[in-house]
């Protein structure tokens, strides 16, 4: 979450009347035809900083893993699984996915800017110095929502490579190498770079 940007960039909504985990509807805007802003937007206004410092400190211990690191619907034998919460702040569509990383910066009343993608990178980042301290995932976040927090980043590093963001990318696969014991995987030596020759 940033404070001061380009205005040309940056867009002003509303907050919500209580800040909450609780389950709001989607938005149906035609300008917002994902729900972005009012399932992860809005939340993440609230909640991120508090958050981020949770995972800094080594152990998540309130309820936000929902619209900080989102995911792919569960599904196991064709059939939807997970709570209400899940079902509402899943990504349902890769172009949700990418429309999640692609977002604007936002502008709420009172000033704070919500970057979504940024907020990703600044998650995932403390995640990993974490995992390279030694601590595991279900340290951090508990057995409930390590496998959520692995599925996500599962999801954002397909989604990036998809769309050549290489920073979402690089701190997905570290990662998920990390929880193979360290391993690289092999990765294609030109995937983000363009040739200069």
């Amino acid at each position: 979450i940033r404070r001061s940007m380009d205005q040309g960039r940056q867009k002003r909504i509303s907050p919500p009347p209580s800040p909450s985990c609780s389950n709001r509807e989607s938005s149906t805007d035609s300008d917002d035809p994902h729900g972005l802003r009012s399932r992860f937007v809005l939340n993440q206004a609230f909640h991120f900083r508090r958050a981020l410092l949770e995972i800094q400190r080594g152990e998540k211990r309130t309820c936000w893993l929902w619209f900080v690191l989102p995911t792919a619907p569960y599904v196991v034998d064709g059939v939807e699984r997970g709570s209400s919460m899940n079902r509402h702040f899943t990504l349902r569509t890769d172009e949700q996915a990418v429309e999640y990383l692609r977002l604007p910066p936002l502008e709420l009343e009172g000033g704070e800017v919500v970057d979504l993608r940024q907020n990703y990178l600044d998650m995932a980042a403390a995640v990993r110095e974490k995992l390279q301290d030694g601590i595991t995932m279900v340290d951090l976040f508990g057995e409930l929502d390590a496998p959520k927090a692995v599925s996500s980043f599962k999801l954002f590093r397909r989604i990036s490579e998809k769309i050549g963001d290489e920073k979402v990318y690089d701190v997905c696969v570290e990662i998920l190498d990390d929880l193979h014991g360290g391993t690289k995987q092999k990765r294609k030596t030109n995937l983000f770079r363009i040739n200069s020759s």
